[in-house]
């Protein structure tokens, strides 16, 4: 099976056959991976319905107990089957993007959804296909980026290629909006060995450390955290401790009538408690600075970023001290500000 930069067959059928090995081996993948993950969910059931059978049913302890711990060791075993499983789809998924694009040419790369950008003498082309229309724009009038999203205060990142374009050449001109036309695009595709030479070939710049030119393995250092409270997540948070707690004082109740019974609602109420008071603890957002950069994440498991000082240009507080703008070569992030955060910032020397 074809793997990023293996030779490619001069055959162009026999590329399209890989091509088409590659998506029926996602496909295959991911339909696995859901049978397993529903099949972990059943086992849940199962043990609920294993307890309930060992308690009201005819079935004798022995059985119960045995199909109780194989459905157990069942939901867990498929469960870890089915996120290996889902692991292996990412790969399986650039492998087969990275044959489409050599297919079209060994300068070509996904810079969207079908969307290839293919690297010519003297100018970008952006097309979705051979007979599709082609979008032409002079290198002179693009910048490229290297930027590395992280999620995580670490340096370890997904690497990207950001060519910033100018925009009248993506908006057609009656839906152009006013001022539109002064705001540069943004396209990204996946940073490349093969994209790196291409960029060095055709003499053009790009800005920003490449991949590999960091190390991978530094800790860095937090020197101030301030925190943003999520009041509606808060709220459903204090419902379910609500939930809880009355499971937990209803099952001493319930045991002297039925100890499984019981049992079940004093392990249900106590979930409950601990899922309430890990929602409390997320419903929240977090500023936080480091020697390297600076962390934002969204409250509850929402998303996050990590952007290094050195890709920084200027940090503003905004609308009256309650939105912190973070400018980068490659364009603008906005967050809330956490009470004290803009303080902190201005103590530490942020302010550019």
């Amino acid at each position: 099976m074809y793997k990023i930069n293996d030779a490619l067959p001069a055959d162009r059928l026999l590329c399209e056959k890989m091509e088409r090995t590659l998506g029926r081996f996602e496909k295959c993948l991911t339909g696995t991976a859901f049978a397993l993950a529903l099949l972990a969910i059943l086992g849940l059931f199962g043990i609920v319905v294993c307890l309930f059978l060992g308690q009201f049913g005819s079935v004798s302890d022995v059985v119960s107990y045995s199909a109780l711990g194989g459905c157990a060791a069942g939901s867990v075993l498929f469960a870890l089957v089915s996120v290996t499983v889902a692991n292996r789809i990412p790969d399986i998924r650039s492998r087969r993007d990275d044959l489409l694009e050599r297919m079209d040419g060994e300068e070509s790369f996904f810079v969207g959804e079908g969307t290839l950008a293919t690297f010519k003498e003297d100018s970008l082309v952006l097309h979705a296909g051979a007979d599709k229309a082609r979008v032409r724009i002079p290198y002179g009038e693009m910048r490229f980026f290297s930027v590395c999203s992280r999620t995580k205060p670490r340096e370890e990142g997904d690497w990207t290629v950001v060519m910033e374009i100018p925009s009248h050449y993506l908006i057609k001109e009656k839906k152009a909006d006013k001022g539109s036309e002064k705001t540069p695009a943004l396209v990204q595709t996946d940073a490349k060995d093969r994209l790196y030479e291409t960029l060095d070939r055709h003499g053009l710049m790009l800005e920003g450390a490449r991949r590999g030119q960091t190390s991978e393995k530094k800790k860095f250092t937090r020197v101030e955290r301030y925190f943003l409270p999520d009041s509606a997540r808060r709220k459903r948070a204090y419902l379910l401790f609500g939930i809880g707690a009355v499971l937990v004082a209803a099952c001493l109740p319930v045991a002297l009538w039925q100890v499984t019974v019981g049992a079940i609602v004093g392990v249900f109420g106590i979930l409950l408690l601990l899922r309430g008071g890990i929602a409390w603890r997320e419903a929240r957002s977090e500023l936080s600075l480091y020697s390297e950069g600076l962390y934002w994440k969204e409250s509850g498991r929402g998303e996050s970023v990590f952007l290094k000082w050195e890709d920084i240009l200027s940090v503003k507080a905004e609308q009256s001290e309650t939105v912190l703008r973070v400018t980068c070569s490659y364009g603008d992030y906005c967050f809330p500000l956490p009470d004290g955060a803009w303080e902190g910032i201005r103590r530490n020397g942020i302010v550019r």
